[in-house]
């Protein structure tokens, strides 16, 4: 029976751990592009009624979304190609002594760093898209704009 939570943490293998920041790349980079394209593809859809002609000057914003997408994608094969060096023996709960393996230690450090990456690069995405969101929300564009 687990005591406190860092109990539960230190019991799930960081092949675990490893696993779940990839997916979270994946899956918030998606997310972000998915709002930042939404957001972006209504507003250009509404303004392209009144003034055809800003269409092609507003697609920029859509490929700054896809980009986010992207990146994801990207990233994700990365921490992949990372993943497939992990050594998949590891038991949990673990019991770090100075006799431990290197392999093995290497592997949990291993493990909580493509974690926190595939985490940073997930999150990072999934603002951008939240900012684009936000920017065309806010844009306050002039009257007579002459372009």
């Amino acid at each position: 029976m687990y005591n406190s939570w860092f109990e539960i943490i230190r019991g799930i293998s960081p092949y675990n751990w490893a696993l779940l920041g990839i997916a979270l790349s994946l899956f918030l980079s998606i997310i972000g592009a998915a709002w930042g394209i939404f957001i972006c593809g209504t507003s250009i859809v509404g303004a392209s009624v009144k003034a055809p002609r800003i269409i092609s000057k507003n697609l920029i914003s859509i490929i700054f979304c896809e980009a986010l997408g992207m990146y994801g994608v990207i990233t994700a094969v990365f921490l992949q190609i990372k993943f497939s060096g992990l050594k998949t023996e590891v038991h949990s709960p673990l019991v770090l002594t100075p006799q431990t393996d290197p392999l093995i230690m290497n592997s949990i450090r291993g493990g909580w760093a493509l974690f926190a990456s595939g985490l940073t690069a997930g999150l990072s995405n999934l603002v951008s898209g939240y900012v684009m969101h936000s920017w065309k929300r806010t844009k306050k564009w002039p009257k007579n704009e002459q372009n």
